[in-house]
């Protein structure tokens, strides 16, 4: 159903910008700053004041020709605005909401036609005679809607059927079992087969190299007995004599001569005069 007739939009008159004198004024500025001589300043610190100030000059004479255009610019753009606006208001947000509706739909019915094809798929693997560890995932099957169910049953069968094949092949050989586990683990015939003999070539190196130390250790000479050796005689030297203490220097003290006048009882005077001659000090009795 078409609903458009006749051109709705349309550009009735397009923008006119006058900039003709834009390459005169070119060249002007370029004469301009040719005459600046920039390349002759040397980039010094005496100098650093002049390139600092050149540049801000240039860039405020820069500033003002942006400004202009994007002015310019901007009464350019105002138009247009207004109308994606419009358009986006009134015919691409009705187009994209039906679109929109329309896929959701579409996706609904896929995957429900995806999700039949599927249980087909899980029920055709179930039914087949497959090894118990095999599992629906491993087959690897891709199902989208254009897929039939005549392929979906070479696919899952055939795989299936070569599984089989393998494992008839891997039961015809020696140590079978251990063929099967890795067999098991990558579902790849090959590959089994490869791991496998790399590890049994890993294994019988392991094997002959023990083997070789196990000879060798039993051709070598058994080595000799070390003849005890006498223990070390230990001689103690004799402990050293304790020092003899220095004898102390006695300083005889100096006696003196004082004269006392004592008075007391008879009792106290005796204690008196036994105590000085206990102790051997020498007294007169006085008149």
């Amino acid at each position: 159903v078409e609903i458009i007739e006749d051109v709705l939009i349309s550009l009735e008159q397009a923008p006119i910008i006058t900039y003709d004198p834009i390459v005169a004024k070119g060249m002007e500025i370029r004469a301009m700053i040719d005459g600046l001589g920039l390349d002759s300043i040397e980039p010094t610190e005496e100098n650093k004041a002049l390139l600092k100030a050149t540049r801000a000059d240039l860039n405020k004479q820069f500033a003002e020709f942006e400004a202009k255009r994007g002015e310019i610019k901007k009464l350019v753009l105002a138009p247009y605005d207004a109308f994606e606006k419009a358009y986006k208001e009134h015919i691409s947000f009705i187009f994209n909401g039906a679109d929109t509706t329309l896929k959701n739909k579409i996706g609904s019915i896929d995957a429900e036609a995806i999700a039949i094809k599927t249980a087909y798929a899980k029920k055709l693997f179930d039914d087949a005679e497959h090894p118990e560890w095999l599992k629906f995932d491993n087959v690897g099957l891709k199902i989208t809607t254009s897929k039939t169910e005549s392929m979906i049953n070479k696919e899952v069968l055939g795989y299936i059927r070569s599984v089989n094949k393998d494992i008839k092949a891997i039961e015809a050989m020696e140590d079978n079992n251990r063929f099967l586990a890795k067999y098991q683990l990558f579902r790849d015939l090959s590959r089994a087969i490869t791991e496998v003999n790399s590890e049994i070539v890993r294994e019988r190196e392991i094997v002959r190299r023990r083997e070789e130390l196990e000879a060798a250790a039993a051709a070598a000479p058994a080595p000799e007995p070390i003849a005890p050796q006498p223990a070390p005689i230990v001689v103690k030297a004799p402990p050293p004599e304790p020092a003899m203490p220095k004898p102390e220097r006695v300083v005889p003290e100096k006696t003196l001569m004082v004269t006392l006048k004592i008075e007391g009882t008879i009792k106290q005077l005796n204690d008196l005069k036994s105590f000085l001659v206990g102790n051997n000090i020498k007294f007169e009795r006085g008149e």
